[in-house]
This record gives structure tokens, sequence and C-alpha cells, in this order.
């Protein structure tokens, strides 16, 4: 990795961000009716700023899908409520604004490059060509996807697979 890119990623990584975290924990705890463990909660931290970090360093805003990580999309969730606080992370370590587009079933105007796994499965390729490991499926749960030969979503067993409803249950991205 490169100089610039590692002071950029260890900057990301050391970034204070306690308002997501109490947002996030305060979430967790009303919807799984427990608190959240610390070490589970820097995990989730950690996975997000990696992700982040992994979205900034794409040339001209180039879509990295979150896939079905639930709780690292919520804590993105949680770290945009602060618009002031989210708007100046995002300018200070990646020069630009880093945007959410929720898209999935039902969504009207998603992008195309956001439709698919493609996205995802870029993002995954990243964060092993910058982390040198796999992401961890507990943070980031891989698609499973039925041969699209028995594909009874829309595909029609022949088209192209676009993770619809049928095989992908609540399935976000950027």
């Amino acid at each position: 990795m490169a100089r610039l890119a590692l002071r950029r990623m260890q900057s990301v990584m050391e970034h204070n961000l306690h308002n997501p975290r109490m947002r996030f924990s305060q979430w967790f705890q009303k919807e799984h009716g427990s608190r959240v463990n610390v070490v589970h909660l820097d995990n989730v931290e950690r996975e997000y700023k990696r992700w982040m970090f992994i979205c900034g360093s794409q040339p001209d805003d180039t879509p990295v899908g979150v896939g079905r990580a639930e709780l690292v999309d919520e804590f993105w969730h949680q770290h945009l409520l602060f618009s002031r606080e989210y708007t100046d992370f995002c300018d200070e370590h990646f020069g630009r604004y880093i945007h959410h587009q929720p898209c999935g079933d039902g969504f009207k105007n998603v992008p195309a490059e956001l439709d698919g796994l493609e996205p995802f499965e870029m993002f995954l390729e990243e964060y092993k060509k910058e982390f040198g490991q796999d992401a961890p499926e507990e943070y980031w749960p891989r698609f499973s996807v039925p041969p699209v030969d028995s594909c009874g979503g829309g595909s029609g067993g022949g088209g192209k697979c676009s993770q619809c409803s049928s095989c992908n249950k609540g399935g976000n991205g950027r």
C-alpha cells in the first residue's frame, strides 16, 4: 500500500466516532433487546471504517456495495444522522462527500451500477487487496444465489440475476 493511502487508512481508523457509536448502541438495544458487547461494537466500527476507506479510495465516486451487512449499514445510518460530523469526516479523509443510495426492491431511480452483486463483489476484492484478508462473514454476509435455472424471482431461469427479493432479503447498496 502506498504511503499516502496507508496514512489515510490510519487516519480513518483513528477517527473518533463517539456519537455514531452511542446512537448505534441505542439502536442495537432497541432492535435486539440487549446491550451490544463492547468488542462487537468495536468490530462493527472497524468494519464500517474499512468500508468507508474503500469507498473513499474509489475514483469518481464508484459505487461500492454494502451487500447484506446490516450492522455496518446501520452504523453508517447512525453516522449520517450527525450530518455535520459525517460531512467533515468525508471531507477530511476523502476530499468529498460519500453519498448514501438505498437500493433494492421498490426503490425508483436506483443507478444501474448498484443493481446486483457486482458492487459488493468489487468491495470484497478491494477488502482483500487492502487488508490482506477476506472480509469477515460475520459482518459481511455473502449472498446465497440459487442456480439460475431454478430462479423463481423474475429472472425466469434464463436472465441475469439481479438479486431480487426472492434471493436477497433486505439487500443494501451505496
